[in-house]
């Protein structure tokens, strides 16, 4: 009997595709034919055109997902850089929320102006008094300031009879040096006498420490002359609020 010949699947498969001549022996016949039979099978269930299109849309999102992962490693990677920038320009004054052009111009004119900042606590309830406003005997206050880049500070009040109160620091050899919080209130209430006329108030300011006995005396030469301008030394400046008042205790 003739041995059949064993053909390699991988022959029988080129010549399905016409790369080499086809076998005539029977074995092969049929295995040709089986692989025929299996391909159309295929071809049916899943067809070039559809199946070319599925391929294709399955390389786009592949695709559009390596870009996305890509941006987003480059977005994540620039973030820390964006961060310094954002910040530098900050305190460059290049960017400013509060304004269409510039960010640090409100902070500029915060740190430009130290302020004095006077409440009135009645009843439970506080008020923010503003130069001008009227107070009367009795009324207690609540004394504060806003450094605004200010490094050192004192405060001080000057009653219709001439006399002279200091609030900041406690006492003329104390420390004049301002914390740089949004607001600061002094420790204490200052609770309002029976001096008539008004109560004004000083917050005198520099990036230096402060003489404060120099600045006690320029308020003491004020007397009871509301109109009269603190004479202070180069390079410190005041702001100022006078309260009007009457006599009486308040009720």
């Amino acid at each position: 009997m003739k041995p059949e010949p064993n053909v390699p699947e991988l022959y029988l498969e080129k010549q399905v595709l016409g790369e080499m001549p086809r076998q005539s022996d029977p074995d092969s016949t049929k295995r040709i034919e089986e692989l025929l039979r299996s391909n159309q099978e295929i071809l049916s269930t899943y067809p070039p055109d559809l199946m070319a299109h599925r391929i294709s849309e399955k390389i786009t999102r592949e695709t559009q997902g390596r870009r996305r992962q890509t941006r987003l490693r480059l977005a994540l990677a620039a973030a820390p850089v964006f961060t310094i920038l954002l910040l530098t320009g900050w305190m460059l004054g290049l960017f400013n929320p509060n304004s269409p052009d510039s960010s640090v111009k409100e902070d500029v004119r915060i740190k430009g102006n130290p302020r004095l900042i006077i409440h009135r606590n009645q009843r439970g309830s506080v008020e923010q008094l503003s130069h001008g406003d009227n107070v009367k005997t009795g009324d207690l206050l609540q004394i504060g300031y806003v450094a605004s880049g200010a490094r050192h500070g004192v405060i001080l009040s000057v009653d219709g009879r001439g006399q002279v109160t200091l609030h900041y620091p406690e006492n003329a050899s104390g420390d004049t040096r301002l914390e740089q919080k949004d607001l600061v209130n002094l420790s204490f209430s200052y609770q309002l006498d029976d001096a008539p006329g008004f109560e004004r108030f000083f917050l005198a300011t520099s990036t230096h420490p402060i003489d404060v006995d120099k600045v006690v005396r320029a308020a003491a030469k004020l007397g009871a002359r509301r109109q009269q301008h603190l004479q202070l030394s180069s390079g410190v400046q005041y702001q100022e609020i006078i309260l009007n008042k009457t006599s009486g205790a308040r009720q």
